[in-house]
This record gives C-alpha cells, sequence and structure tokens, in this order.
C-alpha cells in the first residue's frame, strides 16, 4: 500500500507546483494579451494600422478542431491513469487556487 499512497502523494505535490506556476502564467499572458489587443484598437481607432482578421478567423478554425482532437485524447489518457490523475488535478487545483 505504501508505494501506491507515496505515487499519490507525489502526483500530489507535481500537480501543485504545475498548478501554481500555471496561475502565474495565465496572469501574465493576460496582461500581456491585453496591453496588446488595446495598443492595436488604439492604432485602429487614429487610423495608423487597419487590421484585417480574415486570415486570423481561418487559422482558429483549424486550431479548434486540433484542440477538440487533443481533448479527446487527454480524456481517455486520464481514464487509464485515474487514481493518480485524480492526486494531480487535485493538486493543480490547489496550485492554482493559491495566492502568491
Amino acid at each position: 500500500m505504501a508505494p501506491h499512497a507515496t505515487h499519490i502523494g507525489v502526483s500530489f505535490i507535481v500537480g501543485f507546483i504545475l498548478g501554481w506556476a500555471f496561475r502565474v502564467f495565465v496572469k501574465t499572458m493576460a496582461m500581456i494579451a491585453a496591453l496588446a489587443t488595446a495598443l492595436f484598437f488604439g492604432l485602429s481607432y487614429f487610423n495608423v494600422m487597419n487590421i484585417d482578421l480574415s486570415k486570423a478567423e481561418k487559422q482558429y478554425d483549424s486550431g479548434k478542431t486540433w484542440l477538440v482532437d487533443q481533448a479527446g485524447r487527454l480524456k481517455d489518457a486520464v481514464k487509464t491513469h485515474l487514481p493518480s490523475s485524480g492526486a494531480t488535478f487535485l493538486g493543480l487545483f490547489v496550485g492554482f487556487r493559491r495566492k502568491s
């Protein structure tokens, strides 16, 4: 029983660290994305630069298809490793919720 419990504990710790790092990453990227969006809208508003989003829409559609496929594969992988994955996702959740 001890090796199995150790594996679950290590999974929780790794998940916690990944969740905390992901939270820091998401906060940073959200701020950078907001600043870039504001800059582009400001330049467009003052007629300095015109933004054409038709190519971005095509990329979004192909990216969405890839993401749905990868999410299905992730679901299958999680189901096969459920006890360890449960502890990892619990650690991710706790780490993501942790205030730094």
